[in-house]
């Protein structure tokens, strides 16, 4: 049987869709096979983003307490020189 140029330029058309629904569709199942392990993943950056969060708050409130102290410091200074200066 012989096959013209027309009907082989068809054939290797439709093989060609073909191809492409194929690959669509194993790609859609990699996506969904992948959702869980997406969601995991943005979970975890999540409790990394709030563990970041809660650190520097900790940071932030050592160094406040650090400047409280030091402020206490130079004020008690302050209060014997005037009072040796008298």
């Amino acid at each position: 049987m012989r096959v013209t140029k027309g009907q082989l330029k068809r054939i290797i058309r439709e093989e060609a869709a073909r191809l492409h629904e194929d690959r669509v569709d194993d790609e859609l199942d990699n996506l969904k096979k992948n959702v869980h392990d997406d969601i995991e993943h943005i979970r975890d950056l999540k409790d990394d983003i709030e563990d970041d969060r809660e650190e520097e708050e900790r940071a932030h409130e050592v160094e406040r307490r650090h400047d409280e102290s030091r402020r206490r410091a130079v004020n008690y200074l302050r209060r014997l020189v005037r009072e040796t200066v008298r």
